[in-house]
């Protein structure tokens, strides 16, 4: 089985691994209109579909495996976020749609429990999850990417029994 981690925002963190060991590839892509802009609009949407149906169909013709596309759940009070995040999240459900008589389905964690795991404390800020995944991955470059590798590994650990 393979797993692809993301923590959805404008700009997204990737991690891709298989259910144990390190990520294979990890990342962050910015999907904002015009870099610097700070607006997710129809157009952002539609290159995240097109970047992540690209990613599911590569790993599907190289490994030839179910995939279990993870997510942060969205949990925020500042509207513009929250409605970034369901809209990414709406799209990886579409794609579950499409790739699911191929084994790809999608679940979400609660970001306290991603944290607690990651870093021992469900309160952790942006600096000490991106700390911590330098631990493992001194190559880490931001935060998005990050919380993408602590959703792998947390997901490998906790519920890997359960897949």
């Amino acid at each position: 089985m393979r797993i692809i981690a993301l923590d959805l925002a404008s700009t997204t963190g990737f991690a891709v691994g298989a259910t144990t060991g390190p990520a294979d590839d990890s990342g962050s892509l910015d999907f904002r209109l015009g870099k610097g802009a700070g607006k997710c609009t129809g157009k952002s949407f539609y290159d995240f579909y097109e970047w992540l149906d690209d990613l599911i169909q590569a790993q599907l013709i190289i490994f030839q495996e179910p995939i279990t596309l993870v997510y942060e759940r969205p949990l925020c009070n500042f509207y513009n976020t929250v409605r970034v995040a369901h809209g990414f999240a709406t799209v990886v459900q579409v794609l579950e749609g499409k790739y699911q008589d191929k084994g790809v389905v999608c679940t979400n964690v609660p970001p306290t429990s991603i944290k607690k795991f990651w870093t021992g404390t469900g309160r952790a800020d942006k600096e000490l999850m991106l700390a911590t995944a330098r631990e493992q991955y001194p190559q880490c470059g931001g935060h998005d990417q990050a919380d993408a590798l602590a959703i792998l590994h947390f997901w490998q650990e906790v519920y890997d029994e359960k897949i």
